[in-house]
């Protein structure tokens, strides 16, 4: 028993200090004044280290969900955690067009983009399928509104960062989009050499 209660209680140590790592980074990211010098790219560095001990100590610290519905909602809280946080970086870009805004969009881009990855099943051939046909749709998506706001704000400062940054996601998401379709009736080398 006593073994048991040291066990949860270091699971829940574990969780606070990941969930406390998780928001210090955002904290450290966002409220200090911080400019694109030398303070700046250390304040960067340590909210980035900060974000990648808190997300994957939090991820190994919940066990992937056996069941579909679980699975699916698993992966949609990463995944809406993640937009809302680009969406964020991306609005801040646009509104004031600094070179902070541009920084901060970047860190969270990376960050977000780190978030989708970990929140799928790769091994899952059904569920890698998906995801690529998404991110296909989700590439046509941003190109369409990136062109969109390019034209209506004449090009202005922040839509071309914003319309940059998207562009720059699009690349990102292609390895992944245009990897190809795990289909049923292709078989890997290793398989082929199996069923010989």
């Amino acid at each position: 028993m006593d073994y048991k209660k040291k066990d949860s209680l270091k699971k829940l140590v574990d969780g606070l200090v990941s969930v406390t790592l998780l928001i210090l980074s955002f904290v450290i990211l966002i409220l200090p004044p911080w400019r694109c010098d030398i303070p700046g790219y250390i304040i960067i560095f340590i909210s980035a280290l900060c974000f990648a001990i808190g997300y994957f100590r939090t991820i190994a610290l919940i066990p992937y969900p056996k069941t579909k519905p679980g699975r699916f909602l698993y992966s949609a809280a990463i995944v809406i955690a993640g937009l809302m946080m680009q969406i964020y970086g991306f609005y801040y870009m646009y509104i004031y067009e600094t070179e902070r805004g541009i920084c901060l969009a970047v860190v969270l881009m990376i960050e977000s983009l780190a978030m989708f990855l970990g929140a799928f099943n790769w091994d899952d051939s059904a569920q890698t399928n998906f995801i690529i046909i998404v991110c296909r749709i989700a590439i046509v998506l941003l190109v369409i509104f990136s062109i969109w706001l390019l034209i209506r704000d004449d090009f202005s400062t922040g839509s071309v960062y914003v319309a940059t940054a998207l562009i720059v996601e699009c690349l990102v998401i292609g390895t992944v989009a245009f990897s190809g379709l795990s289909l049923p009736w292709k078989k890997s080398e290793n398989e082929k050499e199996k069923d010989e």
